[in-house]
């Protein structure tokens, strides 16, 4: 994901877009770069720390910002990416509710 997204910042970079080009998807491969780290590289249990709540904060944040490039890209645009995010929302709804994930 970070290497179609980098590309795409990459292009607007070059191409002198607004800054919402660039600062928006930056947020997601921050993101990115975290869980790499964080999941696969440094394999830590964070999630059972206190480290879990600013990783909350940056995922919603990413969520967030991509949500807002999708909507100055065009509403219809905005309404599917809004609509996949409410559907990843009611996924993990689901998984908790029915198979017990997250629970201690």
């Amino acid at each position: 994901m970070n290497l179609p997204v980098g590309l795409a910042i990459m292009l607007s970079i070059l191409g002198k877009r607004e800054w919402w080009t660039i600062v928006l998807p930056a947020i997601l491969i921050l993101f990115l770069v975290v869980e790499l780290l964080f999941d696969y590289i440094l394999k830590l249990n964070f999630r059972k720390t206190r480290w879990l709540w600013p990783y909350l904060f940056l995922y919603y944040l990413a969520m967030m910002a991509m949500i807002g490039y999708s909507f100055l890209i065009g509403k219809t645009y905005g309404f599917v990416t809004l609509g996949t995010y409410f559907l990843s929302l009611f996924a993990t709804w689901y998984s908790y509710a029915k198979v017990g994930h997250g629970r201690f």
